[in-house]
């Protein structure tokens, strides 16, 4: 099983069945299976082979959905970017993966015009949407022409499990994205895992308010169509009210959130909707507070909720089941089935129930590594006791007690969770410090009732006329939207203290992996 043939599979089973709905329109399988085999015959004609890299960058929509699965359907890896990122980064990781195509709207038309011919490896445009100006450099195609005209069979083409399906581009501690390997197996197993965890049946729709870019939302996508189920995409720049307006219209009973989400949910008064529909709400990546998480219950007792801990290097590699009470430490869970996980000290001797130290996973679940970085992907991905194993060990520190539950502690590296985004601080400090008036600067996280963790810039100014708003106009231009610090302050001195990470109740963050938790 191959992850484009969830489609095939699904479309084969109930063709004329609704797989999509954004807005007002609508799509079934059979229309999904036709729009994605002509889009990937189009790409195939232009040159796209096997394990080659084609870029998505487009905002949650139908299309996104024809332009992912067809990318997968041509043998091609697909590159899933922020309908936000900036000409800059998209330049870059253009270039790191050697990407041969971009399929894109108008916007990233624009951002393509600006960069030139910077992208050194692109050979061919794809517009969701008629652009503005003609593209130089580049040959183009349309889907509105590729729609009217290319054949609509099936296509074929030799990819194995063992071929990549997705290159997920993230933010890492050094400020640079990488791009974390996710093979057609490891993605398959993944989506099985937790699909078996959810109980989803073909019965099941569930709206996305998830961009794309994240493996979060990308895996809800492919999860529906696995299981046959229909898939409600919602703008996830939509009023808050909104989207429960449409979890009652369309019936929805899954709701895949973020703590954030809920924070602004929760505010809002759920008597005025009819949310009997709902069957389960999953939160990733950072776990509900245990106050939100019982007024959660309070409100709809009749839903499932389930709390996931994972990472992109291995998806979901711990849950908690509806039927576990609310913990009062972070981050409580269990292995999902067929994966395994434990404590690692910083000599690798596993540790034992109270122990705090690195959370290691191993199963089908954990990826291939880094793309173009064989030195961290030998630092976080390990080779197994048996043959062709492979562990990844995640970062942060964690604790496991006699029960058998892992426990959230802290984050072993500097990394900031904010309204569901990891935020690695050197990426944003990097673009701060272009500003010549800017002599030192530092990016931490403080607290906020919505996001969890806001992003605050403290700089140390060379030139003492530089504004707060200049330093945002500058991050606008330079950083997805979601990268933008909220809160800029000119100090004399850097804060001494960069850690982000809440610990749970009574331990503290930073502990060192071996300190007992009593």
């Amino acid at each position: 099983m191959l992850v484009h043939d969830f489609l095939s599979t699904s479309t084969a089973r109930t063709p004329d069945k609704t797989a999509l709905v954004c807005c007002r329109q609508r799509m079934s399988y059979a229309q999904l299976e036709c729009r994605t085999n002509q889009l990937a015959r189009a790409l195939m004609a232009a040159g796209v082979k096997r394990g080659d890299r084609v870029v998505v960058l487009e905002r949650n929509s139908i299309k996104a959905v024809i332009a992912l699965l067809a990318v997968l359907k041509a043998g091609a890896v697909v590159v899933p970017l922020h309908p936000t990122t900036r000409s800059g980064k998209l330049a870059w990781i253009v270039n790191n993966c050697a990407a041969v195509a971009l399929i894109t709207g108008r916007a990233g038309a624009r951002c393509v015009q600006r960069i030139g011919r910077r992208l050194r490896s692109l050979s061919t445009i794809v517009l969701s949407q008629t652009a503005e100006d003609h593209l130089d450099y580049y040959q183009e195609l349309s889907f509105d022409h590729i729609f009217a005209d290319a054949d609509a069979s099936p296509v074929r083409t030799a990819v194995t499990g063992e071929d990549l399906a997705c290159l997920m581009y993230r933010s890492c501690s050094s400020g640079q994205s990488r791009g974390v390997m996710c093979g057609h197996g490891n993605v398959v197993f993944a989506c099985d895992a937790m699909i078996a965890c959810l109980n989803n049946s073909a019965d099941d729709i569930v709206i996305n308010v998830l961009p794309f870019a994240f493996d979060y939302g990308l895996y809800q996508m492919l999860m529906v169509l696995r299981f046959g189920g229909t898939l409600v995409i919602y703008d996830a720049f939509g009023p808050a009210a909104g989207i429960l307006r449409v979890i009652e219209r369309e019936r929805v009973t899954g709701f895949p959130l973020v703590p954030a989400l809920m924070t602004v949910l929760l505010d809002l008064s759920f008597r005025s909707f009819d949310l009997a529909s709902l069957r389960y709400i999953t939160s990733t990546p950072v776990m509900l507070p245990v106050a939100h998480l019982l007024a959660l219950r309070n409100r709809l007792p009749h839903v499932r909720f389930y709390s996931i801990y994972g990472s992109t290097e291995c998806k979901d590699a711990l849950y908690l089941p509806p039927e576990y009470p609310p913990s009062g430490s972070q981050w409580a869970g269990i292995p999902v089935a067929g994966t395994q996980a434990w404590i690692e000290a910083d000599d690798h001797r596993r540790l034992g129930p109270g122990e705090v130290g690195e959370l290691v996973v191993r199963g089908p679940h954990v990826m291939q590594g880094y793309w173009d970085d064989d030195a961290l992907s030998s630092r976080r991905f390990a080779v197994g006791a048996v043959p062709g194993e492979s562990l990844f060990r995640c970062g942060d520190l964690f604790y496991q007690d006699p029960q058998g539950i892992f426990h959230f502690v802290a984050h072993a590296d500097d990394t900031i969770d904010s309204g569901g985004f990891s935020v690695a601080p050197a990426e944003i400090e990097a673009v701060i410090s272009e500003l010549s008036a800017v002599r030192a600067c530092a990016v931490v996280g403080v607290p906020h009732p919505v996001l969890g963790q806001a992003l605050k810039a403290c700089l140390v100014l060379a030139e003492p006329d530089l504004t707060e708003l200049q330093v945002n106009r500058h991050c606008r231009s330079r950083l997805e939207s979601f990268l933008v610090p909220r809160i800029i302050e000119f100090v004399r001195e850097l804060p001494q203290d960069r850690r982000i990470a809440q610990p749970a109740a009574g331990h503290r963050a930073g502990s060192r992996a071996g300190t007992r938790v009593r």
